[in-house]
This record gives C-alpha cells, sequence and structure tokens, in this order.
C-alpha cells in the first residue's frame, strides 16, 4: 500500500486500458470514498476530494458514546506519516480526472470503492447529512435526518440498532422518500446500508485480539469486499470492462499460495477465499 512509486505504473496502466475500452475503475478504498471520487471524476470540483477519507477528512466531531474512532488493532501513536501519501492520491486521482477528459469517445471514467470504513465509519454520517442538506427544509427530510442524527452518549449497539430502523423506514416507505429526495434516495438508502456493515465490522475488529479472531475479521472483511463488488458487477447492466486497484493479497487469482502468519510460524493457516480467487472462478477464460 505504501510505496510511492504506485501511483506512476497504476496511472500507466490505467493510460493504457483506457485504450482498450476500460471505463470503470474500483479501488480498495470505502464505498463513500468511492461516491466521492466518482463525483470528483464527473465534475472535476475538488471539494470532493476534500471530502473524502483517504485524503484526510475525518468528519465532524460527535459524541461517539462507548466508541472510539479507530478499533484496537488500528490505534498507531501517529498517522502522520499517512500525509505524504494523501498528497501523492490527491495528485493521482487529479490525474485520473485529465486522463477522463480526453478519453476520445466522450464515455468518463468511473470509479468506485468496494472497501468498507471500519476506521472512522462517522465520516459516513457526514455523506449522508450532504444528501439531505438541499430538502432540509421539508418535513419529511426532516424527520428522516432527526432519526439519523446521532443520540449522545448512545452505544455502539444502540446506534446499529437505529440505523437498521432506519434502514427499514426507507425500504417500507421507499415510495414517500424517493419522492422528496429523487435520483439521491438511492445513494441514501445504500450508504445507511453502508454505515451499518462498517459499524458492525468496526465492532468485530474491536474485539479481534487474537490471531484467530483477527483471522475472522479479515475473512469477514473479505466476504463483504466480494458482496459488495458482486453489487457492482449487476448493476453493470453495459457489461461494461471493470479495472480493479488493491493489495494484491485481495486480487490473487489463486488463494492456494497464500497464508496467514502468526506469532510463531509465517504459515499459520491456508488465506480466506480472496476476492481475485472469487473473480477468476467467475470468469475463468479472462
Amino acid at each position: 500500500h505504501y510505496i510511492s512509486e504506485k501511483y506512476d505504473f497504476l496511472l500507466a496502466f490505467v493510460q493504457e486500458l483506457l485504450t482498450q475500452g476500460f471505463r470503470n475503475i474500483g479501488f480498495e478504498m470505502s464505498y463513500s470514498d468511492g461516491l466521492l471520487l466518482d463525483k470528483y471524476l464527473a465534475s472535476g470540483d475538488e471539494r470532493y476530494l476534500n471530502l473524502m477519507w483517504s485524503l484526510g477528512y475525518r468528519g465532524e466531531d460527535m459524541d461517539l458514546g462507548d466508541r472510539t474512532s479507530r478499533p484496537k488493532m488500528f490505534r498507531l501513536q501517529s498517522y502522520d506519516w499517512l500525509k505524504d501519501l494523501q498528497t501523492e492520491r490527491r495528485w493521482f486521482f487529479r490525474q485520473l480526472y485529465r486522463l477522463s477528459t480526453q478519453v476520445e469517445s466522450g464515455e468518463r471514467l468511473k470509479a468506485f470503492g468496494f472497501d468498507l470504513q471500519v476506521i472512522d465509519p462517522e465520516v459516513v454520517y457526514g455523506s449522508l447529512y450532504r444528501l439531505l442538506e438541499p430538502a432540509r427544509d421539508n418535513p419529511v427530510i426532516s424527520s428522516l435526518k432527526s432519526n439519523l442524527q446521532r443520540i449522545p452518549g448512545q452505544s455502539l449497539a444502540e446506534e446499529v440498532e437505529r440505523l437498521q430502523w432506519l434502514k427499514r423506514a426507507l425500504t417500507e416507505d421507499a415510495d414517500i422518500f424517493a419522492s422528496q429526495l429523487g435520483p439521491k434516495f438511492e445513494e441514501f438508502r445504500h450508504l445507511v446500508a453502508f454505515l451499518i456493515e462498517s459499524l458492525g465490522m468496526f465492532q468485530q475488529a474491536e474485539a479481534a485480539t487474537t490471531t484467530r479472531t483477527v483471522y475472522g475479521y479479515l475473512k469477514r472483511r473479505e466476504q463483504m469486499m466480494i458482496s459488495r463488488l458482486h453489487q457492482v458487477l449487476r448493476d453493470n447492466e453495459r457489461q461494461e470492462k471493470v479495472i480493479l486497484s488493491g493489495h494484491i493479497m485481495h486480487l490473487s487469482k489463486d488463494d492456494r499460495e497464500l497464508w496467514f502468519p502468526s506469532a510463531k510460524r509465517p504459515r499459520a493457516k491456508p488465506i480466506w477465499w480472496t476476492l481475485g480467487t472469487e473473480l477468476a472462478n467467475l470468469y475463468p477464460e479472462e
């Protein structure tokens, strides 16, 4: 992940693949960051980049109740070293926009994220609030926002329960909310479901303190990434070509050579079924 040179050769790959008809690129980033990146690629408006967690945005201050922003396994003394990486990412995203505007067919490059927001999951609230902001004076939207609002001192379990109730309401009264939110309704509904998934994974990551429980967390994360990619492929009605960018552990076509280490053994147990293995089985000829 943390190698400066990767953005140069990744850009070269994307530039070549664009000439071969590829127009979609998925990153190992959160679904919510992927939405913001795609909006940037569609508009060139860098305000979307400024709201991306992977570029340093950390959301508004809020009472997190019984949880922190980061599970134990991700609590480092300092994340200052990430600033250089964020600068390089921003440069790369700007280059993607430049390439997108030069596509001769006029079909821009589209982006998506296939990962969760396990660290700082509260940043997703900001994306949800911004979708509601243009209609904030609407009584239906005001009610929706009040049910979305995090209650001070609320526990993680209570937070998830409240969001589950909101998710059910969005399904049961979809026609009402869709008539008020218009085309933003589907994005809002998907983000609520994504926030619930991310908080659930936060809960599992927080409890992962042994080799066995860390393995369980990482295996479940992989399964959820696979599930999200399946959703992207189902929505790809035109069967457009897709580029995937992520860690080789996720994208390896054959997971039989990958092993999960323990403190005592570098090859403690075989790794889980990976995203790359799933795709290799789905598309054996590609």
